[in-house]
């Protein structure tokens, strides 16, 4: 998020707002979204993707060039939906008896006896695996939306922190609960990145609409509902586990700015080298992954 400099949102009415030129016609968001970033603007806070420009410009404006926009704001977020679509296509290759993705959760996947054998790797290897197109496809969408909003609202190195430390907590409960099981997916660091966006919500919710904070948490009462009802094929240890995480982090690390009103947050110096490290061991897991896969 950033601020619009000469331009002060705060106070105005949504219609105001259009006048003004703010970028919240019908061509670019649906009618809910709309209304969220109008909200949002009253308050003070902007986004690149809805900065002040011609109405004949948004016009022209398709949804692929707004979605590579706000990937281009989101590159952490983007980086890592790139590397884990990567990783997914290399599944399919196989060299053994039995399919790609069999071979591929064997060789790199949350199996866990092989973990309580000493392959402690393969609690961050697992987490970057998927077993279907489905699959991969739900966890990026999510990874990529609320990733994208927390570079905005915090900060682009606190990313890839969240992902990871909620990627290994996820599979450390996972492990504790399910002991018996075998797990693939970065589902525990997406709720993670949802946990941490909540959390978010609670430290500065008088900077952002009531109807943000409604959002983020239907989505994770949905994604622990449906871990619940469908038990046997979803692992919702990883969920909670991941949520719980994403949800301290951001107590921890947002707590301390609950009056600072500018955006993106201003993070110590030290959360930022963290964040920087955790970026290397992700590209490191993908990597070790990838040559996994590669010789399975």
């Amino acid at each position: 998020m950033i601020d619009d400099g000469d331009i002060d949102y705060r106070g105005r009415s949504a219609e105001q707002l259009r006048e003004s030129g703010l970028n919240i016609d019908r061509a670019r968001y649906p009618k809910n979204l709309r209304n969220l970033l109008a909200e949002m603007a009253a308050r003070g806070i902007t986004d690149p993707i809805t900065e002040p420009v011609s109405p004949k410009v948004s016009e022209k404006r398709s949804s692929a060039s707004i979605l590579i926009e706000f990937a281009r704001n989101s590159y952490c977020t983007s980086s890592l939906c790139i590397a884990l679509i990567v990783v997914f296509a290399l599944e399919f290759r196989s060299r053994g008896a039995g399919s790609g993705i069999q071979n591929s959760v064997a060789a790199a996947g949350l199996v866990k006896f092989k973990v309580i054998q000493g392959e402690w790797w393969r609690l961050l290897t697992g987490p970057l695996l998927h077993v279907n197109v489905q699959h991969i496809y739900y966890n990026i969408f999510a990874l990529f939306l609320f990733g994208g909003i927390i570079e905005r609202l915090a900060s682009r190195p606190i990313l890839p922190l969240v992902v990871l430390l909620s990627a290994l907590s996820g599979s450390v409960a996972s492990l504790l609960f399910l002991p018996h099981t075998t797990t693939v997916g970065i589902s525990g660091a997406v709720m993670g990145v949802m946990g941490f966006y909540l959390a978010y919500q609670l430290t500065r919710s008088p900077r952002l609409p009531p109807k943000a904070f409604a959002w983020v948490g239907l989505n994770i009462g949905i994604n622990l509902l449906f871990g619940a009802i469908a038990h046997v094929a979803i692992d919702n240890a990883a969920h909670v586990g991941g949520l719980l995480m994403g949800v301290a982090l951001g107590l921890i690390f947002l707590s301390q700015h609950r009056k600072e009103a500018k955006t993106p947050i201003r993070l110590p110096l030290i959360v930022q080298v963290l964040g920087i490290l955790s970026a290397a061991v992700l590209i490191g897991g993908c990597a070790f992954t990838i040559f996994r896969l590669v010789n399975a």
